[in-house]
């Protein structure tokens, strides 16, 4: 078998609400849909989730010379063909998107879905319903369907302040009234966890660690700045000492070795690889046994525009073969891309999302579809 082509098509539709995390903030939701084409008919998919502009380059002059006319059964020779001398950026989430779709093909070529072929541990992840930044009481409002829309846990995005939405970059209040009216609403038995989007600085976290702790939340996620990797690592290593609730992170490190601190000086008590941003499942993989080996867990970061299931499904197939998985992210809204772009759905049934037995991903993406929703990049 050989790869004949690889294809990307951008693909965007506008978001029900406006998307808003950390400092970020998008109208639109979407990705850059990968398709890798063999000579036998098997065409693998995955999301590049970059934007088209940023990839199309780079696949062109750089990493699709190195994959036509190649076997695509040699994922791990691939990766690390494609991964030379890459830092992160763009690039990384490019080979993240092929080598999902490289891992389908060798699914669909073996007849065998990926968590099987990985070893599987579980055949449906449990999964976490991930809300866009809102003030409390319009989150208040979605949190109340949660329940009855079979989710059993949430991740609640907080730094309301640093993005000036309170009444001062330093101003925690209603941080802190989103974490204790949603503990409330949601009773003692609903998992939460929160992410500031790496708003707050080391005393901010610092501050609310006690309010953390009493809402009892199960991960406090990326509660830090953008630092580069030494300083990460330390910062969170303070942090440890005074927050007594599970610390999160890592969602923007590439490939294994760029885990390698984080992991092995315990500096997190949940390592987050993101498929894309880590450079796709054969890293992804990788980065989940070495932190079992740590005894530390491991619940992969998926990108909170992203507007398909791909890498959801793809991240799902990942946690199914891990004993130390505890949750999937969920993007919380459906628009078409969710809902039309696959052949089949995905479907979350009481708070688990099923894998099938169908080869590789197990999903397929429709041509008309992909063609409706296509945009120029």
């Amino acid at each position: 078998m050989k790869i004949r082509d690889v294809t990307l098509t951008a693909i965007s539709y506008p978001a029900p609400i406006t998307l808003r995390w950390g400092r970020g903030e998008r109208r639109e939701m979407g990705g850059t849909i990968v398709q890798v084409v063999t000579d036998e008919g098997i065409v693998g998919i995955g999301d590049a989730t970059a934007p088209i502009k940023a990839v199309r380059p780079i696949l062109e002059s750089v990493v699709k010379p190195l994959l036509i006319g190649e076997n695509p059964l040699d994922v791990g020779r691939l990766w690390a063909a494609m991964a030379r001398g890459v830092k992160g950026g763009a690039h990384a989430d490019l080979i993240g998107g092929i080598d999902v779709a490289l891992w389908d093909v060798v699914g669909k070529a073996a007849a065998l879905p990926l968590f099987r072929l990985f070893g599987a541990v579980r055949d449906s992840v449990p999964v976490y319903a991930a809300p866009s930044m809102r003030q409390p009481d319009a989150l208040m409002d979605e949190l109340a369907t949660y329940p009855e829309r079979g989710f059993r846990a949430t991740k609640l995005r907080i730094g309301l302040g640093p993005v000036g939405w309170a009444d001062g970059p330093r101003d925690q209040r209603r941080d802190v009234a989103i974490l204790e009216r949603a503990r409330d609403l949601l009773g003692p038995n609903f998992t939460i966890g929160a992410d500031t989007d790496k708003t707050y600085d080391h005393a901010m976290a610092a501050r609310l660690a006690p309010v953390v702790h009493a809402c009892d939340l199960a991960w406090f996620e990326e509660p830090l700045p953008n630092l580069e990797r030494e300083q990460y690592v330390r910062e969170m290593l303070r942090l440890r000492e005074v927050v007594r609730v599970p610390l999160s992170g890592g969602q923007g490190f590439f490939a294994p070795e760029q885990f390698d601190e984080l992991i092995n000086r315990n500096a997190v008590d949940i390592v987050q690889p993101d498929v894309n941003h880590a450079g796709g499942l054969t890293p992804l993989r990788k980065i989940a046994h070495m932190a079992e080996g740590r005894g530390l867990a491991c619940m992969p970061h998926v990108s909170c525009h992203l507007g398909s299931d791909v890498i959801t499904v793809a991240t799902a197939h990942a946690l199914a073969a891990m004993p130390n998985g505890p949750w999937c992210c969920y993007q919380a809204y459906d628009t078409p891309l969710r809902t039309e772009l696959l052949t089949e759905p995905v479907k979350v049934v009481d708070g688990e999302l099923k894998l099938n037995e169908r080869p590789g991903l197990g999903i397929e993406i429709d041509p008309h579809a992909l063609a409706r929703f296509a945009v120029e990049g």
